[in-house]
Order: C-alpha cells, then sequence, then structure tokens
C-alpha cells in the first residue's frame, strides 16, 4: 500500500485484498488441509509394502480399524475451533463493512470501486497456512475518523487476528502431529521387534523412505550360533583331513541346506568378516573340490560333468583362498583341468558354463544380494582366469557371451598370465589355450616395456601423429621379420622374471600410468572414502611411485604424483 498514489490504485487493492480473502473459500481449503485423511490410507500402505519382506506377515496383524484413525484427527484437530472463530468474526467484520458500503452509497451516491463475488484464493498471494498481514491496508484515502475508515481497520484486525491464532496453531499441531507419527509408526515397530525377539531375532535397521528394514538375530543367539558353525566346520575339516570325503560331503551339505533355509542366520558374522553363508558355502565347495580331484583321477567324463554342474548351481561367489585353507583345491586349478579336456574334446564351448555363472554373480551383485564375504578379488587365480577364459574364447574361439563385453577392456599384468601358465603347463601336452596365455604374457610384457621406453619421447610429441606412426611401423616390422624369434624367446620368459636384467631403479623413477575413464579422483588414502586430493583427466600422466595397497573390498590401489605435483592414490581399475 504504500506505492498507491490514486483512489483507482487504492480500490483495486483493496478489491484483490476481499478475493483472496473470501471466507468460503478459506473455510473450504481449512476442512481440506486438516482433514488428514491421509494418516489411514498412508498407514495401511505402509504396512501392505512391509508384509512382503522377510517375516512381513507380522505386520499385517496391525491394520487398525478406521474408528482408530477418527479419533487421532479428532484429537489433531482438537484447537482448530479457536481458529474456525477468529475466521466467523472476520466474516462478521467483512459482513459490516459492506453493509456501511452499501448505506452509504444508498444515502449519499457514494460509488464504490469493490467487485466481491468470483474469488480465486488458490495460492496466488495467500493460504490458509500463510495470512496476509492486512492492518495496513487502510490507507489515507479516507479520513480514520470516517465510517469507512474505521470500519475497514476493523475488518484488518479481524483477518490478522484469524492469521495469528492460525500460527499457534499449527505450532501446537507440529508437536501432536510427531506424536501421532510416533505412536502409529514407532509403535508398529516396537511391536513387531518385540515378537520377532520371542524366535531371537531383533530388528536391526530400518528406512522408511524405501520402506525397507533389516533383520539380525539377538546378541545372544548370534553368540550360540557362531559357537554351533564352528565347532560344525571343525568337525568337516576334521572329516577333510581323514580324507574321508564323502562323509564330509554329507555333514557339509547338511550344515548349508539348513543355514540356507534361515536367511536372518545365514547373514550372521561369524569370523574374518564373513557371513555364516559364505563359510557355509566355503566348506561345501571345498567336499565337492576334494570330489572333483577323485574324479579326474578316475574318470575325465565324470569330471567334467561334475563341474558343470558345480557352476550351473553355484549360489556364490568364492575366493579360493578360502578353498584352499581348507586343505581342498582350488577352483583355478580344477577349472584350467577343465579347459583341457574340453579343449582335447574339441568342445571349447563347455567354457560357456563358467561365462554363465560369472554373469548369474555380477547380477546378484549389481542387486545388491550379495553376502558379507563375497566379492571379486584381484588376487584370486580364479576370478583372473575368468577373465582370460573369456578373452580365449571370444579371440580364439570366435565365440560370443554377454560376459565378454565386461572382459575385452580389462587388462591383465604379465604376472597374472604367468601365474595361470605355471599352473597350466603341467596338465598335459601344449594345446591353444596354452599357446594363447604365452602370447599374452608377450603382450602385455612388450606393452609394459613400450610404455616405459616411449614414455619419455612421446610426451613432449603426443600431438605428433608422424611419431605414433612411425612406431606402429617400427614394432609391427619387427614383429613380421622377428615373429618366431619372438615366440620363442617368449616361451623362454615366461618361465622367469622378465624384468631381473632391468635396472630396477630405472623402472620405478619412470613408470607413468594413464587413465582409461573421462576422469578420476585422487584420494589421500587407497579407499573410495578417503578424501579428494584433486580431480584429473585423460589426457593426464601420473607419475607411479613404486607403491600398491589393496583396501578392504579388494580393490588395488597406486601411489601416483600429478603433473602439478599433487599426490594421492587412484584405483588400479581405471588406469594403464
Amino acid at each position: 500500500m504504500q506505492n498507491v498514489k490514486t483512489k483507482e490504485e487504492y480500490n483495486h487493492c483493496m478489491q484483490r485484498f476481499f478475493e483472496l480473502t473470501d471466507v468460503h473459500d478459506v473455510s473450504q481449503e481449512l476442512k481440506e488441509v486438516f482433514a488428514f485423511t491421509e494418516l489411514e490410507t498412508e498407514f495401511d500402505s505402509l504396512v501392505r509394502v512391509l508384509s512382503k519382506h522377510e517375516y512381513g506377515h507380522l505386520f499385517s496383524a496391525y491394520q487398525f480399524d478406521s474408528n482408530v484413525f477418527h479419533y487421532l484427527r479428532q484429537g489433531l484437530q482438537s484447537d482448530i475451533t479457536v481458529v474456525s472463530s477468529e475466521l466467523e468474526y472476520y466474516a462478521e467484520c467483512v459482513k459490516d463493512h459492506f453493509l456501511l458500503l452499501k448505506n452509504l452509497r444508498e444515502s449519499s451516491g457514494f460509488k464504490s470501486a469493490f467487485k466481491i463475488g468470483a474469488s480465486i484464493l488458490g495460492g496466488a498471494i495467500a493460504g490458509p497456512l500463510g495470512a496476509i498481514g492486512a492492518r495496513g491496508i487502510s490507507g489515507s484515502f479516507f479520513n480514520d475518523d470516517s465510517a469507512i475508515g474505521e470500519s475497514m481497520q476493523e475488518v484488518a484486525v479481524a483477518w490478522d487476528g484469524y492469521g495469528d491464532e492460525l500460527d499457534h496453531f499449527i505450532k501446537e499441531l507440529d508437536d501432536k502431529y510427531r506424536y501421532v507419527m510416533l505412536s502409529l509408526y514407532g509403535g508398529l515397530f516396537l511391536s513387531v521387534n518385540q515378537q520377532l525377539k520371542q524366535v531371537n531375532i531383533e530388528i536391526k535397521d530400518m528406512a522408511l523412505n524405501s520402506v525397507n528394514y533389516e533383520l539380525g538375530l539377538t546378541k545372544k543367539e548370534a553368540r550360540r550360533v557362531q559357537t554351533w558353525a564352528l565347532e560344525t566346520i571343525e568337525s568337516i575339516q576334521l572329516k577333510l583331513k581323514k580324507q574321508e570325503y564323502q562323509e564330509a560331503s554329507f555333514m557339509a551339505n547338511q550344515f548349508y541346506h539348513y543355514v540356507d533355509q534361515h536367511p536372518v542366520m545365514s547373514r550372521t558374522e561369524i569370523k574374518e568378516e564373513k557371513s555364516l553363508k559364505y563359510v557355509a558355502n566355503v566348506i561345501k565347495l571345498a567336499t565337492i573340490n576334494h570330489q572333483a580331484a577323485t574324479f579326474l583321477k578316475r574318470n575325465e567324463q565324470e569330471f567334467r560333468s561334475l563341474i558343470v554342474e558345480l557352476y550351473k548351481q553355484q549360489p556364490m561367489l568364492i575366493t579360493d583362498d578360502d578353498v584352499t585353507k581348507l586343505g581342498a583345491p582350488s577352483q583355478a586349478e580344477l577349472f584350467l583341468h577343465f579347459i583341457h579336456i574340453s579343449l582335447k574334446e574339441n568342445d571349447a564351448q563347455a567354457l560357456s558354463v563358467l561365462f554363465d555363472y560369472t554373469v548369474r554373480m555380477i547380477d546378484r551383485m549389481d542387486q545388491g544380494e550379495f553376502y558379507i564375504g563375497e566379492y571379486f578379488n584381484d588376487d584370486c587365480l580364479f576370478h583372473t582366469l575368468i577373465i582370460v577364459a573369456a578373452q580365449f574364447a571370444r579371440e580364439k574361439r570366435k565365440q560370443q557371451h554377454p560376459l565378454f563385453e565386461e572382459t575385452k577392456k580389462m587388462r591383465l599384468e604379465p604376472k597374472m598370465y604367468k601365474q595361470i601358465k605355471a599352473l597350466y603347463k603341467p596338465i598335459g601336452p601344449k594345446d591353444k589355450f596354452d599357446t594363447f596365455l604365452t602370447e599374452c604374457f608377450i603382450g602385455s610384457t612388450i606393452g609394459m616395456t613400450l610404455n616405459f621406453l616411449l614414455r619419455p619421447l612421446v610426451l613432449p610429441f603426443k600431438n605428433k601423429l608422424a611419431g605414433g606412426v612411425a612406431i606402429v611401423l617400427i614394432v609391427g616390422l619387427i614383429g613380421y621379420f622377428q615373429g618366431e624369434t619372438i615366440k620363442h624367446w617368449g616361451e623362454s620368459l615366461v618361465e622367469s622374471n622378465p624384468f631381473t636384467t632391468v635396472n630396477s631403479e630405472t623402472v620405478q623413477e619412470e613408470r607413468y600410468l594413464t587413465i582409461t575413464t573421462d576422469g578420476a579422483n585422487i584420494r589421500e588414502t587407497p579407499s573410495l572414502e578417503g578424501a579428494l586430493v584433486t580431480a584429473v583427466g585423460p589426457q593426464v600422466s601420473l607419475l607411479f611411485l613404486q607403491e600398491e595397497q589393496m583396501d578392504h573390498d579388494g580393490r588395488l590401489w597406486y601411489y601416483i604424483k600429478t603433473e602439478d605435483g599433487r599426490v594421492g592414490w587412484i584405483s588400479s581399475t581405471i588406469v594403464e
């Protein structure tokens, strides 16, 4: 009203004020906002979703009668009568004001510009939860002593009185609403938790935003289960040591199936940050691997059939170290025998059972269905063998499989091929897989050596095409004219450390890494949770400071120095 300069402008503002504060519309919105009809519908919806989860039938028992929500709504609305009274008083003041205007117009010909009728409250300037400050709207176009001025002042005071009472009601309503929510939802979870504790289970965590919860054993039950599990595992290990494989297999199967049938128990950590189900699966796999080794000596076809069935049914991702600790053959060792026999039978397609298994494991990981202890481990030779076998099937056998898209961009260090080669060589005569391992070892070794030798030359001229073409031509010509020499050299090299004759200090000082993605984060510590040092782009060269560390997820990190002198850690999965 401070910018109003004419009576016409004043009349327009007053008309707008009365439209926005139309009592009928304001009253209707108050009824809609404070009806709290969502109390019952949202609670019922939550219970229906929770009832589909683990032990969800316990939540279904808490479907309250509609009368319960009626009483809750009454409690929330108990003080709204004061707000309604203030609104009624405002309505009376408006009515008296317009009666006054009507009388003045009839008696003295006073012409009013106000046109009250079509009123639209819905949020243009204010709503039932935000009152318009009205004490200042009576301007100076009418004298304060005039009947119109006094009447308008009463209207303004009445409206602000309604607004003040509404604000007070909302502040008190906030506490009441919180209490109702705690009573409804808190009471629901507390009641269900009491019932769960009767079967030695309790709610460990919950997230109402995603309508989910996590169950676990009570502390007392967890201790009892851990004692029982460790004793059972010890008994199975004893059978394995005595080479009583049939009895060990029978006990391991019973142990695994019992754990598998009790989902809450199966998630319990028992040792070395591994879940009970993971440990039970390791025990079961160890007994199967012992049987497979026996079949291998007796009948190769029985061995192949067992391996195929094993990886068709294997439900989890197991690390070889956990298997070999039990004295059992590793997965890598057995599957290399499987590869050798399959190639001898000219049935390379049989390797698909490993690829199908890996895709299932990746899907489980993506959906968050893994158990504590499960992860893809770069140090696990079996997990490395999956990548190598996929590369072999794609490059040499021209097979197709969804897994190949995941593995074709993966690059392995020479030592990984060398380790697999060392396991594969004693199995039998050379075959195509053996040759492939040699080629991969030579390729990765030459790649690393060229990367080291050419880096100081290429970096200053990396934008010059001619230098790159020349390097390709040189390497290509050497390969063309000296192919057989390089092959024989590589096969002998695979038996020894190829870097023993290279000055290690020089290699350490000059090794650079390049980023294989669009960008990367450098962190203070070797972990995804480490604080960010800086972010770098794909064209940056990083000096490797000859230090590596593995994080708790089995991810390898390199300690590096950036071109601007900053140091930190970068994941090995995004550099080469």
